[in-house]
């Protein structure tokens, strides 16, 4: 299971779990936040360079790797709601 969540859940912008996923028109899945500050600089994606047309919230992602997550261990939960709320207290200031 952490073989899964190592190299088949993670998001290729910032090599961790992905959260708050989402997909694009051309399939490949990000963190919102990373690819939300990637889009600022280039609206491709960053795997295959197609134009990102559209983004897809992905919450079958999201709620696989939270229960993943939770049988994982207590440091693993602990690094992921740490850097979810970094996130979010990053966004809440790019929106102020």
């Amino acid at each position: 299971m952490n073989d899964v969540l190592e190299n088949e859940l993670q998001c290729t912008i910032c090599s961790e779990h992905f959260i708050e996923a989402v997909t694009l028109n051309c399939a490949h899945s990000f963190c919102s936040y990373c690819i939300d500050a990637w889009m600022k600089r280039k609206v491709e994606c960053p795997i295959c360079r197609q134009e990102i047309k559209s983004k897809t919230r992905s919450l079958v992602l999201d709620n696989c790797i939270d229960r993943m997550v939770e049988k994982l261990g207590v440091e693993m939960k602990e690094h992921r709601l740490t850097l979810m709320r970094k996130r979010k207290g990053e966004r809440w200031v790019d929106v102020a």
